[in-house]
């Protein structure tokens, strides 16, 4: 077995527990992960979300503080923060998060993406269009580049 699907199926079994509102054994799962790899941003994210929806409040807001001082990009990773962050009612964080993480790879069409959806559900409406300006540009830019 190859170490991306033992990756997969790990997280696999972390969320399906998590999903049916089994916590503790989604934080076992969880645990488990950062075991074997304590650099892993996703199983971090799981596991404050999970500590966040058991009751755990404080420990999962300084797991979540702690990962997002990494500003990990990848794309499982950014979507439980953000749902951890929409849960907590810390939608700042999620704006701050991603303006932060667009600044270390300012090329990240998919972060610029989440950005501007964020802006969205905050009917934020100036950011809406300085974050579509902001697409706009990358998006000819990357034209310009490969000929398109």
């Amino acid at each position: 077995m190859s170490v991306g699907l033992d990756f997969q199926e790990s997280r696999l079994s972390t969320t399906e527990p998590f999903e049916s509102g089994n916590y503790k054994k989604a934080l076992q799962e969880a645990n488990k992960i950062l075991k074997k790899t304590p650099n892993c941003t996703s199983a971090k994210a799981l596991k404050a979300l999970t500590l966040h929806r058991s009751g755990k409040i404080t420990e999962a807001n300084l797991l979540a503080d702690e990962l997002i001082k990494s500003y990990p990009t990848d794309e499982s990773t950014l979507n439980v923060i953000m749902c951890y962050f929409r849960k907590t009612g810390q939608g700042e964080k999620i704006d701050e998060f991603l303006k932060r993480s667009l600044e270390r790879s300012p090329n990240r069409e998919d972060l610029l993406v989440c950005l501007f959806l964020h802006h969205v559900q905050e009917r934020n409406f100036s950011a809406q269009q300085a974050t579509a300006r902001l697409l706009l540009q990358n998006s000819r830019q990357v034209r310009s580049t490969t000929g398109l």
